[in-house]
């Protein structure tokens, strides 16, 4: 594997990808893994699933995810990458959230999105904000027709079976900065409460942030990878969705949230790791993806 090593909290490394020596160690196939992992999980969608999905959840995922304070973190290291005024391609950007801080620092921000209920959403919330915002409503991955200073997708590669494609067009759409926020598949105090609400073991998460790096190396593309820190909220109402709508006992979940996470008044508060993937346009190679 052609990667350095991971350093821990708040840790960076370099990743670059590595030519195969005659007689040497394998290569890890980032792409395959990635494609055997997404077509391999339980919980993947069907396409038109997801629409629905998405359309009964727009209206309220800002209250999940959105706006909270929980995505301070994220937001902070993206506008630390992204130059005030520049031009952003935020991929699969839905609702804003990072769309709507970027356009108030004076970006010029275009969101892609699959759902126009999220892009709906989005303008009501760009217009209230008095910010200008550009929508495309269009699956990943596009080619539109130019190039942009930024380049990031945060939490909306996750259904692309094609990790080749998808990160080839966004190195070809970028000028500077290639981000990408997903998960680091680090079990939080959430899943080992739901995981004891069940009587059974945590569903392991893949690393995708890992995965995204190790695709960029393969096209030749050195990547930092951060890791961030980050507090979540979870209520009592989430908490009763989650054991109505899977099983388990109500009971048990709060019992390990008291003695794991710290309670407050809205529910409790407890701490998970994001993955960050930045590449610099300068390191990308002068040749067509």
């Amino acid at each position: 594997m052609g990667a350095g090593g991971y350093i821990g909290h708040r840790g960076r490394y370099r990743l670059r990808g590595q030519a195969m020596q005659g007689g040497g160690m394998e290569i890890i196939d980032y792409f395959g893994l990635w494609e055997h992992d997404r077509s391999c999980d339980p919980q993947r969608r069907t396409l038109e699933e997801e629409r629905e999905f998405w359309r009964c959840y727009a209206r309220v995922y800002d209250q999940h995810a959105g706006e909270t304070g929980g995505s301070l973190a994220q937001i902070a290291a993206v506008t630390e990458i992204v130059e005030p005024g520049s031009s952003v391609l935020d991929v699969g950007g839905g609702t804003g959230r990072f769309a709507i801080p970027l356009a108030q620092r004076g970006c010029r921000v275009t969101v892609l999105d699959r759902s126009e209920d999220m892009l709906s959403v989005l303008e009501s919330s760009a217009e209230e904000k008095d910010v200008e915002i550009d929508v495309v409503h269009q699956e990943w991955p596009a080619d539109l027709g130019c190039q942009f200073d930024s380049v990031m997708a945060a939490w909306s590669l996750y259904w692309n079976l094609d990790l080749q494609a998808s990160l080839q067009a966004m190195v070809r759409q970028t000028k500077k900065h290639l981000i990408i926020i997903d998960t680091t598949g680090s079990p939080t105090v959430w899943d080992h409460a739901l995981a004891v609400a069940r009587g059974g073991g945590i569903v392991a998460s893949q690393a995708r942030h890992l995965l995204f790096a190790g695709g960029l190396a393969q096209l030749g593309i050195p990547a930092e990878i951060r890791v961030l820190e980050e507090y979540r909220v979870i209520g009592e109402t989430e908490l009763e969705r989650e054991i109505d709508a899977h099983g388990g006992s109500k009971v048990a979940a709060m019992e390990y949230l008291d003695t794991h996470a710290v309670r407050i008044r809205s529910g409790w508060r407890y701490k998970r790791t994001v993955g960050l993937i930045h590449a610099q346009g300068k390191n990308i190679p002068a040749r067509n993806l």
